[in-house]
């Protein structure tokens, strides 16, 4: 696999191993050169509030990805950004919503439709696309296996830890109003 080879050289080159996968950064990052900016206000009322010492996270996103079994996991969440994993079984589908937050999709697996205020376009491994603030969007995974994909919600939209193992799970939980800031139309 190209990405392997590719950590492997870097090994070689910078002379120590990589870090280990699902390595958290605590207390002052090594490579911080810069000021910290100034605390700014929270964006998202709920979202959850990340101690000022975390500093973020290192692991083998596209291996986590593809391993993930749930409709929805918080794999990370920072100060401004979530980084979440999803699983769409063959035939389901994100279903139509709208947030108050950008949106970062990354399919890894498996093939499908994003529809976007109204206009469907194919997804399938490699394909990215980004949802501005209050902008109709669906992900419906109209193939034969699941279709696995991360998405970037900034500032952060659920609880950080949440996860959502089918889309039931997920839309009973927005029902009682705890699962997202999610519109769901």
């Amino acid at each position: 696999m190209q990405r392997r080879a590719t950590r492997a050289a870097l090994e070689r080159v910078a002379g120590t191993p990589a870090i280990p996968a699902g390595v958290s950064f605590e207390g002052e990052h090594p490579m911080k050169t810069h000021a910290q900016p100034a605390e700014q206000p929270e964006t998202n009322p709920a979202a959850p509030r990340l101690p000022s010492h975390h500093l973020g996270a290192l692991f083998d996103l596209e291996e986590r990805t593809l391993t993930n079994l749930d409709f929805r996991r918080v794999l990370h969440t920072a100060r401004h950004v979530q980084l979440v994993l999803m699983s769409i079984p063959p035939g389901e589908q994100l279903g139509e919503e709208v947030h108050e937050v950008d949106q970062f999709f990354r399919f890894e697996e498996g093939t499908g439709t994003i529809v976007v205020n109204g206009a469907a376009r194919e997804v399938y491994d490699g394909m990215a696309a980004v949802i501005p603030a209050g902008v109709r969007h669906n992900v419906i995974n109209g193939g034969k296996t699941p279709l696995k994909l991360y998405t970037l919600y900034a500032p952060p939209q659920h609880a950080d830890g949440l996860v959502q193992r089918t889309r039931a799970d997920a839309q009973a939980a927005e029902a009682r109003g705890n699962g997202s800031t999610t519109t769901v139309v």
